[in-house]
């Protein structure tokens, strides 16, 4: 909502709109809010008047009961004052340990006033000694606040400039965003809660690839790309103390999703979610087999994922489910955590509340496999504006596609790996060696694909990441392939099936090939509806066969 827009709102309010008072809870300058709160709530038909703190008793506050409605809008400074920038450095780097002491009490005593509240998390100055001190304060201050149940709002909010000019620390281009935000925790609205959250793993639940990177390769730690990754499973071991039960749904193999968890290693463990998924059928019919062994409907579940394709299948085929984005940066991760939990927001937790993973744990032993259902997603594909560009790595650049060859296990013909000599055997004696690399809508995706071929036709190594599942990736390329050697009659599949590449057999199967070969023209013919999904380009150094 824009200045006049705001005042105009304000200004149509009917003279007997019913009235109400508010304390804003800030230790800098908010005035500059009063309007957007006013006219959010006149859109609602309410009248509203402002009252403000005074300057530098936010901390008094909440030593003392609350004698009017109020709505809390704090800064990191506000848990911890050496934080402001205001206030110049101290001059000794702060204790995390006496940091912890101080936070968890300031903690109680808003528990225990219990307003509706908003944090902006905006930066801190360096406080700490070292900069992993001081991410992991921000981090803890950020958990302080999931807490007591604030709302969090990411750090664009925030205007440095103008609040050590003036003390205005809302950006004047945000106002009517954060009095959304206090509006809405003023008055929340009154959704049933949601009783399942099912979660992706890879990319979601840890930063990296199980399958790809093994245990010791992922990261889920607070620190570095592992931080987001943290907070959200601290976000979810705290929905399910409040009873929601935690389902984890993985296109991979059942040990490899379930490994982690099983490690001990991570802020959750395999007896804080009543099941771990893993297979690779659609992620719907996963999702609707979960559901009807706990005899709940789809309307009870929020579905994350980090991947567009997943979540369009998940909502193309189960409309009723709440999907949300995992986000890929963490300036849209405050906002994501913060929808998340709201959408399971409950005011009491009962002991039944606490036990009920245990229980619906108990219920799934023995939960047969998943059918293969799923919806269509070729038009949601063809709205990705996939481009496929094609690379010739004969000669140069083929750290990259080797690095595939030998790191991928899911989508690989045959799990054989390859040595650079090797290689050169192959490709001196009048083989190829081909990748490919994939942008869509939503960015790129680098090079996603390999193929190995030898003088005689024979593919001798075909892999390609296991993050492009599902966008018809792999067919397309072999309707490229196939025009490209279309001096071979017949391609050979050197195919061996391995414990870990069901994804590539479930390809092959679609295309009813046998370990023989098959012609290129039959293998044309059968991957021209893909090849329709993608845009293909072409190198500087690719070179038509």
């Amino acid at each position: 909502m824009k200045y006049l827009q705001a005042h105009r709102a304000v200004s149509a309010l009917s003279d007997d709109a019913p009235a109400t008072t508010v304390l804003l809870v800030t230790s800098f300058q908010s005035e500059n809010l009063d309007l957007y709160l006013q006219a959010r709530h006149a859109v609602a038909g309410k009248r509203l008047v402002v009252d403000h703190l005074p300057f530098n008793t936010l901390a008094q506050l909440s030593y003392t009961d609350a004698s009017q409605e109020e709505i809390w809008l704090m800064l990191p400074w506000d848990w911890l004052p050496e934080t402001n920038w205001r206030t110049g450095l101290p001059p000794a780097p702060l204790d995390l340990a006496e940091v912890e002491t101080r936070l968890a009490a300031l903690e109680q005593r808003l528990q225990q006033r219990g307003v509706p509240m908003v944090y902006l998390d905006a930066p801190i100055p360096p406080v700490m000694a070292t900069d992993s001190l001081q991410a992991q304060l921000r981090h803890r201050l950020r958990e302080a606040a999931y807490r007591v149940g604030a709302r969090l709002i990411d750090d664009t909010a925030f205007d440095l400039t103008a609040y050590l000019n003036t003390g205005v620390a809302i950006a004047g281009r945000n106002a009517d965003d954060v009095a959304g935000a206090l509006y809405s925790m003023r008055y929340p609205s009154p959704k049933a809660p949601r009783k399942v959250l099912v979660t992706d793993l890879d990319q979601v639940m840890w930063h990296g690839i199980i399958g790809e990177d093994g245990i010791d390769g992922i990261q889920y730690r607070p620190e570095g790309a592992g931080y987001p990754h943290f907070l959200y499973q601290q976000a979810v071991q705290r929905l399910k103390q409040s009873g929601t039960l935690i389902a984890a749904v993985s296109r991979n193999d059942a040990d490899l999703a379930k490994a982690p968890f099983e490690a001990g290693q991570m802020t959750l463990n395999d007896t804080d979610l009543v099941a771990i998924l893993g297979s690779y059928q659609p992620k719907s019919a996963q999702i609707q087999h979960l559901l009807e062994q706990l005899s709940l409907g789809l309307d009870a579940v929020v579905f994350v994922d980090d991947n567009p394709v997943e979540l369009s299948e998940v909502s193309t085929a189960l409309p009723e489910i709440q999907c949300l984005r995992f986000p890929g940066t963490l300036a849209e991760f405050p906002g994501f955590l913060s929808d998340l939990l709201a959408h399971f927001e409950q005011d009491t937790a009962s002991q039944e509340d606490t036990q009920r993973t245990e229980l619906y744990r108990t219920r799934l032993k023995g939960m047969a496999p998943v059918d293969a259902r799923g919806a269509d997603l070729t038009a949601f594909l063809a709205s990705l504006d996939m481009t496929l560009t094609w690379h010739d790595r004969n000669e140069t650049q083929r750290d990259r596609a080797l690095q595939l060859i030998n790191k991928t296990n899911q989508f690989n013909l045959n799990g054989i790996r390859w040595t650079d000599d090797e290689l050169d055997a192959v490709l001196t004696s009048g083989g190829h060696l081909f990748s490919a690399s994939l942008t869509d809508a939503h960015g790129e995706h680098g090079e996603i694909m390999a193929c190995l071929i030898d003088v005689e036709g024979r593919i001798g190594a075909w892999v390609m990441s296991c993050r492009v599942l599902q966008r018809q990736v792999e067919a397309a390329f072999l309707n490229v392939l196939a025009e490209q050697l279309s001096s071979l009659n017949t391609l050979y599949f050197e195919r061996v099936d391995t414990e870990r590449n069901k994804p590539l057999q479930n390809f092959l199967a679609t295309l009813t090939l046998d370990n023989q070969g098959i012609s290129c023209d039959g293998l044309h013919e059968k991957t021209r509806t893909a090849r329709t999904l993608f845009t293909v380009n072409f190198d500087s150094d690719a070179s038509r066969l």
